[in-house]
């Protein structure tokens, strides 16, 4: 693999519209690597409270693979 090849990264963690500082910036990270051409695949919690607003970022975001996991 060179220094120029894309990878293909795994996230694991928080996502909008997760509440806090940690759901912004990894989307912000994730948003940077697709951007330079790395491919992206994200598992990520939600509640069921905000099952609607979690299937709206996944619409608005399909440069990622998006899987959400219901927590209750």
């Amino acid at each position: 693999m060179s220094r120029d090849d894309p990878l293909d990264i795994l996230y694991v963690g928080t996502l909008p519209p997760h509440p806090g500082g940690t759901a912004m910036l990894g989307y912000q990270l994730l948003e940077q690597f697709v951007r330079h051409g790395h491919s992206v695949r994200v598992v990520t919690p939600m509640t069921s409270s905000t099952q609607l607003q979690s299937n709206e970022f996944v619409v608005a975001h399909p440069e990622m693979e998006i899987h959400r996991v219901i927590f209750s």
